[in-house]
């Protein structure tokens, strides 16, 4: 769900054309998940449980970091001059 917010936030504030947009966040995806993937295949392969437990503690904690950042509400600068006033 944080994905859709952010591609679609990106895609409607960038100058470029939104097909070049959406290929880019593509291509980045893909390589993200590739990283990721070919990773955890490498460290499930040493046969060791442990660092495998680690590693995907670390990206479970590592999405929820994100999901966090990426849905939260940054005030605007309307709201925040309102706030100063006050």
């Amino acid at each position: 769900m944080t994905n859709a917010d952010l591609i679609r936030l990106i895609l409607f504030s960038s100058d470029v054309s939104r097909g070049t947009v959406s290929a880019a966040m593509g291509i980045i995806n893909i390589v993200i998940f590739i990283l990721g993937i070919e990773l955890t295949k490498i460290v499930y392969l040493w046969r060791d449980e442990g660092a495998f437990n680690l590693l995907n503690l670390f990206y479970g904690l590592c999405w929820l970091l994100l999901a966090t950042f990426f849905t939260y509400k940054f005030p605007r600068k309307e709201e925040a001059s309102m706030i100063k006033q006050l």
